[in-house]
């Protein structure tokens, strides 16, 4: 797989493409989000019969009565030829000053559409989102929290990357005297 996004202007974005983008804003709009800033730096990666196209955007949102977050967030959208979108995904890089989340770009969301599922997208999706986040962030993608139990398809993802050796599992303890976390995230070496 490609791993380099190419930088595009806002009017190469297709509107299709563009539209849900925005609508994932928005749903995260209506979920603690403050502000969604304007969108910028669009970016494309081609990919063997369709791309994924990403744009950035920042964020602000409360996580208490006297602490703001900010956030830089990737939305990235899968898009077909013929103009479908088998799914998209974001990845959110925050300045919470916890030490669990500095310098970890995460998994914010990655969604795949049912009749586009078992078809190799999501998995070209967590290696687009991990390109994007060295790119934009300088650092690997990481998953959000995991169970040892968990069964999700993006627990069961992120095994399947670690299987192939391009992800390793990791614990850490999300903040003093809190509980331990399993977390997944991209190696270092370029992924093929």
């Amino acid at each position: 797989m490609p791993e380099d996004f190419t930088d595009i202007d806002a009017s190469d974005f297709p509107s299709a493409a563009g539209r849900h983008i925005l609508e994932e804003a928005y749903y995260f709009g209506n979920y603690g989000v403050e502000t969604v800033q304007d969108f910028y730096h669009f970016m494309k990666l081609g990919l063997s019969g369709y791309a994924i196209y990403g744009a950035m955007a920042n964020q602000s949102y409360q996580i208490a009565a006297d602490r703001t977050v900010q956030a830089s967030n990737i939305y990235l959208v899968d898009y077909l030829p013929d103009g479908q979108i088998p799914g998209h995904g974001i990845v959110q890089q925050s300045d919470s000053g916890l030490a669990y989340s500095a310098d970890k770009p995460v998994v914010l969301r990655v969604d795949t559409y049912p009749q586009f599922q078992r078809q190799g997208y999501g998995r070209r999706r967590y290696l687009a989102m991990n390109a994007a986040s060295m790119l934009i962030f300088g650092n690997p993608l990481h998953s959000r929290e995991s169970g040892p139990l968990r069964s999700d398809p993006a627990t069961q993802t992120w095994a399947a990357l670690e299987r192939e050796g391009l992800a390793e599992s990791y614990e850490e303890i999300n903040k003093p005297g809190g509980r331990l976390l399993q977390r997944y995230r991209f190696r270092l070496a370029r992924n093929t």
